[in-house]
């Protein structure tokens, strides 16, 4: 019973910590730190404080920030995470395919109910022509239902066995923060064949963070913000360009 109200105290703290901050007090450094976290905290903070500050400067290095708190909170931990993260990506990849089947057979069967009903009219049409008239308009419909429905068939075929291996595959998943990725992980990251995770420009956060002290960098840039110069890791220099400071 003991532990049960400790474990109370300690989630109502962390809401009451999170509540209690000041976004208004929140600098460069702060948000260096909450992204060299790289926890699941440090993302809901950094998207708050995106959210709530007034600071159009401080906005846009967050924005980078949060690219390399994600970065650092979906990399992998062990060999296991490694799997999962490979999986994950994988499982992506045939969803967006499926969408496509989906959106196939949604487009197929629009295509032959169009066609049934061209096909109507064409034989209502003809039946009132004189021979002549049927000789010259013989080819005038031209459709292929026949086909139609033989390609919706493969595509419903192959829906069946993508929602079935999908399926499949999710089960597979033991990696809880791997079983939603958030859309920006799949647009700017990328796994290499040999299954390392890197990120490629992530709203120009480049190869390196936006702190030379991080253990995982070296080289940097600098920006100047309210008279102060940051180093902001290796941006390319358009990028840095096209930052307001």
């Amino acid at each position: 019973m003991k532990q049960k109200k400790t474990n109370v105290a300690s989630k109502t703290s962390k809401r009451q910590s999170k509540k209690s901050i000041d976004f208004s007090a929140v600098d460069m450094p702060q948000l260096i730190d909450w992204a060299h976290e790289g926890t699941k905290d440090s993302l809901d903070k950094l998207t708050s404080f995106i959210i709530e500050t007034n600071n159009t400067e401080l906005r846009e290095f967050a924005n980078i920030a949060y690219g390399e708190a994600e970065y650092f909170y979906y990399s992998p931990k062990n060999k296991q995470e490694e799997r999962d993260l490979e999986l994950a990506f994988l499982i992506h990849e045939r969803e967006e395919h499926l969408i496509k089947l989906l959106a196939e057979a949604d487009r197929l069967s629009v295509l032959i109910k169009k066609d049934k009903l061209e096909q109507e009219i064409y034989d209502s049409l003809m039946k009132k022509q004189n021979t002549k008239k049927k000789v010259e308009w013989q080819y005038r419909y031209m459709g292929d239902i026949h086909g139609c429905q033989a390609r919706l068939q493969e595509v419903e075929e192959d829906i069946e066995y993508e929602s079935a291996w999908l399926k499949e595959a999710l089960g597979m998943m033991k990696t809880k923060r791997y079983e939603n990725l958030p859309e920006s992980v799949f647009e700017h990251m990328r796994l290499s064949e040999s299954g390392s995770f890197w990120i490629d420009d992530m709203g120009g956060f480049a190869e390196n963070c936006c702190d030379i002290s991080c253990p995982h960098c070296g080289s940097h840039n600098t920006v100047e913000i309210d008279d102060q110069v940051h180093p902001v890791g290796n941006f390319h220099k358009s990028e840095i360009e096209d930052i307001p400071f």
